[in-house]
């Protein structure tokens, strides 16, 4: 048996990418995803004209949103130094992370970070599923807010005719397999805080238990 591991891009990888610059066409302006934005200070170094907003929040001044101190710390990068961190960063982990997928899809399952909405408003306007997974297919970096990646609301409601969404993000007690959903983050990235996955097409939930 061969193994095959795919891997799908969350909201913090994302934010790491858009503040390194992957995967965002060169020489695209991104000063008008910030038209609106009315939060805390963002980064403004060299090249910040070409970032976008996620990349900017990611390295903002005095802040350590995203965790992203610890990823700089890594590296032994001060925080906020981009060229710093784009000059430790192996390419080997460049590669990795400019070859994620926002989406990875299943006959029987969409498997998104955050969700998939139904077929109503939200930060993306009146995109229906379909619609909204064809803008994960073409990496949607015209939109300040990646609501499938970063949102924590989407309820237990079906959004893909036929298969179910399985997301992480949203931290539970324990994983959660609903009737649309299935949700698998017991961890959050806190330390001492279990793992969970699921088995499919079995929809078996794995999370280790501790020997006494």
């Amino acid at each position: 048996l061969k193994l095959q591991f795919l891997y799908f891009i969350g909201n913090h990888d994302f934010a790491l990418c858009a503040f390194l610059g992957m995967g965002i066409p060169e020489g695209l302006d991104m000063r008008g995803l910030v038209h609106d934005y009315t939060g805390f200070e963002l980064w403004s170094g060299v090249g910040w004209e070409g970032l976008h907003l996620q990349g900017r929040r990611y390295a903002a001044p005095g802040r350590d949103h995203y965790s992203s101190r610890a990823t700089f710390m890594q590296y032994g990068a001060q925080y906020g130094d981009r060229e710093g961190l784009l000059d430790a960063m192996p390419e080997g982990h460049k590669e990795f992370l400019r070859n994620l997928s926002m989406v990875l899809e299943h006959e029987q399952y969409v498997f998104v970070h955050g969700g998939i909405r139904q077929n109503r408003a939200n930060s993306w306007g009146h995109l229906d599923p379909e619609a909204q997974l064809e803008e994960l297919r073409r990496l949607p970096y015209h939109h300040p807010w990646l609501e499938p990646l970063s949102s924590r609301s989407f309820p237990d409601t079906p959004a893909i005719p036929g298969k179910k969404t399985v997301t992480g993000h949203v931290t539970l007690i324990e994983g959660k397999i609903g009737n649309h959903t299935i949700k698998i983050d017991t961890c959050g990235g806190h330390p001492g805080s279990n793992l969970t996955a699921v088995l499919l097409p079995d929809e078996v939930l794995i999370t280790p238990v501790e020997s006494e």
